[in-house]
């Protein structure tokens, strides 16, 4: 299970630019080991964001998070101390038993790869640049600022499962700080994301995708 952010220096240089860095090379082939025998991961929230210099770990989550535009994509979006409410999608294991909640968390405005996962949850927020901050902003010490920025709308998926390698990922966005892990929808969620991601059948479920759609080379 995955909370850090690692990857990144916030230090202001200049304009607010952070230091990247990319994984060290031990860290990183081991990970991809893993992945290849099929170990489980559960990745939360801001873990979702972390090693922006590597291009594959956002591949292996299932979402981009910009901390400065790329090209002509504008960094992404934030909200802190949002009140919204989560939303099960389909039946799956991670979601039994659990029924729309409110919840007070952070929210990111990104870019999530609907076609590569299985959508799980969804928020009733509005994830258009409007109700949201710019991530450059912010690192550059105008926090809750969006002056300048524009940001395309986005994607109001905030929980699914993918694999990677052969192994089952479920990334969950809930769970910035206190409020969330004190709830008990979101408890309850943590630990079924948890106990599936861990199960013989959700062994066998990433490897017959693997095989479906094929191996995927890491960068």
């Amino acid at each position: 299970m995955l909370y850090d952010r690692p990857g990144i220096e916030f230090i202001r240089h200049g304009e607010g630019v952070p230091v990247f860095h990319p994984p060290p090379a031990q860290y990183r082939d081991g990970l991809l080991a893993m992945l290849e025998q099929g170990t489980p991961l559960v990745i939360l929230h801001h873990a979702g964001a972390a090693w922006p210099a590597w291009p594959a770990w956002a591949d292996i989550v299932g979402a981009r998070f910009l901390y400065q535009p790329c090209g002509n994509t504008p960094d992404s979006g934030m909200r802190m101390s949002v009140t919204h409410t989560v939303r099960p999608v389909p039946k799956h294991p991670v979601t039994q038993g659990i029924e729309p909640f409110p919840l007070t968390d952070e929210l990111y405005l990104w870019q999530v790869c609907e076609e590569d996962v299985v959508p799980l949850l969804r928020s009733d927020f509005t994830f258009t640049d409007a109700h949201f901050y710019s991530a450059r902003e912010a690192l550059a010490g105008r926090l809750n600022s969006r002056e300048g920025w524009q940001h395309p709308p986005g994607s109001n998926l905030v929980g699914w499962v993918k694999s990677s390698g052969n192994s089952p990922i479920v990334y969950l966005q809930c769970g910035d700080g206190p409020d969330a892990y004190a709830h008990p929808s979101f408890r309850a969620l943590l630990a079924n994301a948890i106990r599936w991601a861990s199960s013989p059948a959700a062994a066998a479920w990433a490897r017959q995708r693997r095989a479906s759609t094929g191996a995927r080379d890491h960068e």
